[in-house]
């Protein structure tokens, strides 16, 4: 078989790239929405936060797709920059507050979305995937969840 990657030639996948346009949308319209000040139960607390995480790896599987071109890092380091700006817009929101370490789990919900893309493509392009994309996977897995845990709880 071909090692060539079976990413597009093309710098553009008009359909993902308007699906991780949307994505990004959705996660803006969230970020500056007003939430109540009521606490609820740790556990719902976790889940929230954990939304961070499922929220960008989304968008980081989206925006990987939606520009095939991009290098991994930089497809992060955009989902990173997003996060960022994100948490520093709750600065202006009532009722809202900017975490770090919501930033770090939008960060590590980013790489572990585009390490599934990177699997994706290995599995399409030689029906394997490498070693480093289920390292990556993995790791940032368990960052996305530490980093969720101590959202929760500090």
């Amino acid at each position: 078989m071909s090692d060539t990657p079976v990413t597009s030639a093309r710098w553009i996948e008009p359909w993902f790239a308007a699906l991780a346009i949307g994505w990004g949308w959705l996660i803006h319209a969230l970020t500056v929405a007003p939430v109540s000040q009521a606490a609820g139960p740790e556990s719902v607390e976790f889940m929230l936060n954990g939304g961070h995480g499922f929220l960008f790896a989304v968008l980081g599987f989206l925006l990987g797709h939606g520009f095939p071109r991009l290098h991994s890092a930089i497809v992060v380091l955009l989902c990173s920059a997003f996060g960022w700006w994100s948490e520093w817009l709750q600065n202006f929101i009532e009722g809202r507050s900017p975490d770090v370490w919501d930033w770090v789990t939008d960060t590590s919900g980013a790489i572990f979305g585009v390490a599934v893309l990177a699997l994706w493509f290995a599995w399409r392009r030689r029906g394997g995937t490498p070693r480093e994309a289920w390292i990556a996977a993995g790791v940032s897995a368990v960052v996305c969840l530490a980093s969720t845990a101590l959202a929760t709880w500090s």
